[in-house]
């Protein structure tokens, strides 16, 4: 039952909502009050559609934890799937940068800065800012140094600072992206058959789908470990 609520878990607030769906139907797929109900739209730009997971501890009572601080900071990872109407990435940049001033210290802050800096990258489209590369480049950073393992984030991360960062850093960034992604697959894998025998056998209609789809999702980020490795290779 661990291993299973861990899996659950990732999908919790893993992705915005691809383009083959309406604006409203994010909405419709989630009855959790702890959603926001508010207007969302599709994704604009390719970088939108990345997928994160945060593994944020292995009991419900850690992960309870984490999402209670972080949410402290005005940020919600339960929003975190859906694009929001009005982005507004200065607004958040604002309220990032005062809420890790006064917690900087806390054992938690890492969870706060992971989901921090990619909604305001992905979600509020500061990737899209030609003019903002030494934001980006701060987030970026923020991004992976709190642990982040997204490759498909972190690619079009690389690929928005273009020559603003070194080879090296780049080189770097892949990496710390595709070793990370890879304990997370192997984690996922090593409780996923278990797991989905379960779901089945209890006929959880819902959970059924949420499993095929990490499947889906994984194997996308698996192709962007590959595209990584051109940055790993090229230092």
């Amino acid at each position: 039952m661990k291993k299973l609520l861990f899996l659950l878990s990732i999908l919790a607030f893993s992705n915005c909502k691809s383009s083959d769906k309406t604006e409203n139907d994010a909405l419709l797929l989630r009855d959790d009050p702890r959603y926001f109900q508010q207007p969302t739209v599709l994704p604009k730009y390719d970088f939108q559609k990345s997928w994160e997971a945060f593994d944020w501890g292995e009991t419900e009572a850690e992960r309870q934890a984490s999402d209670d601080f972080v949410a402290k900071s005005g940020f919600n990872h339960f929003n975190a799937a859906f694009l929001p109407q009005k982005p507004d990435w200065r607004a958040l940049d604002k309220k990032y940068q005062a809420f890790l001033a006064v917690h900087k210290n806390d054992s938690r802050i890492n969870n706060f800065r992971q989901l921090g800096s990619l909604t305001i990258l992905r979600n509020h489209a500061l990737l899209a800012e030609e003019n903002e590369k030494d934001k980006i480049a701060f987030y970026t950073n923020e991004y992976l140094e709190a642990g982040g393992m997204s490759t498909s984030f972190v690619y079009y991360c690389i690929e928005a600072l273009k020559n603003h960062i070194s080879a090296e850093k780049k080189a770097q960034y892949a990496s710390q992206s595709i070793s990370r992604f890879s304990i997370f697959y192997n984690k996922v894998e090593a409780s996923y058959d278990e797991s989905l025998k379960i779901v089945i056998a209890g006929k959880r209609e819902h959970e059924i789908a949420n499993m095929k789809e990490i499947k889906v999702k994984l194997a996308v980020e698996q192709g962007f470990s590959d595209k990584l490795k051109s940055f790993s290779a090229s230092n």
